[in-house]
């Protein structure tokens, strides 16, 4: 990470010359109004979901960052965005909290990936932008890191083509020829690093390593008896045909047994071809409690 922060510290310096003529004007904003998707999503695990609390939102459109608590029933929620500058909003669901004996903290309540927007180009978070928008916030917050004036570094973010860049996401998201595309699956510093130094290509946000697999392939894979249920971190996963995971890296599920005890899993595909799924013995918390 260190390593990444130096690379975007001196990218970014040199960058700040070319467009000192170009800052953007922070005192100009606008009340913007971003809606959440529905929860519990409408896929054929809906009455598995857990019970939502509230939204965990984070915005950060580099001269300005926000975290807030949006409680559910809330449909969606207004921050003030520096007008046409690019910002990332993304929002967690944040569903039951752990079980008091599972000894975790409130943010292991983070049981998803978050759903998310790009600004000026959307206002609907999705759970696709997820990860389109993290970009972008991951851009501001190694910038702050390495002490990248703010002008430049909102600067250089609008020179990027951030709508071409949300519409191959989609594209890939839409493509059905190949296996499920999950965007949390693409090397988010390799296309970070590739945006700063002007030389993205959409072929950054391919899978790499990936193995199309069913859900009643990873749970033989455990040897777990019973008719359980694994629901993905990644919302659109649930209710597919196949999933897609990595070679040797995990990907996060909740297993959900016929008790209605929900448990982390961690399932992938080894080296030689084999599926690995481990649950942990115990539960994060018991539905019917």
């Amino acid at each position: 990470m260190q390593k990444n922060i130096f690379i975007l510290y001196i990218i970014i310096l040199a960058a700040g010359a070319a467009f000192t003529a170009c800052r953007m004007p922070f005192a100009c904003t606008e009340s913007v109004e971003f809606s959440f998707p529905e929860w519990p999503p409408q896929d054929s695990y809906a009455a598995y979901y857990p019970d939502l609390l509230y939204w965990e939102v984070e915005m950060n459109c580099g001269s300005d960052t926000q975290n807030r608590r949006i409680p559910t029933g809330q449909a969606s929620a207004s921050f003030e965005m520096a007008r046409n500058s690019p910002g990332a909003v993304t929002a967690y669901p944040i569903t039951k909290i752990p079980a008091a004996d599972y000894g975790a903290e409130e943010k292991k309540a983070k049981l998803f990936m978050p759903c998310g927007a790009v600004y000026p180009y959307q206002t609907k978070l999705t759970w696709q932008h997820g990860f389109t928008a993290s970009i972008p916030d991951k851009f501001y917050i190694q910038a702050a890191a390495s002490k990248t004036h703010t002008e430049d570094a909102v600067s250089y973010a609008a020179h990027f083509n951030w709508l071409k860049f949300i519409s191959a996401v989609e594209q890939k998201c839409s493509d059905e020829t190949g296996i499920f595309y999950n965007p949390w699956n693409v090397a988010s510093n390799t296309v970070l690093e590739a945006i700063c130094s002007h030389s993205f290509k959409v072929s950054y946000l391919a899978q790499k390593n990936c193995y199309s697999i069913t859900m009643a392939e990873l749970l033989e894979a455990s040897g777990e008896k019973g008719n359980g249920i694994l629901i993905s971190s990644y919302v659109p996963q649930n209710g597919t045909a196949e999933i897609t995971v990595q070679e040797e890296k995990n990907s996060t599920f909740i297993y959900v047994t016929e008790e209605a005890e929900y448990k982390f899993a961690y399932g992938t595909v080894l080296k030689d071809g084999s599926i690995s799924l481990a649950i942990n013995s115990i539960p994060i918390y018991t539905k019917n409690q």
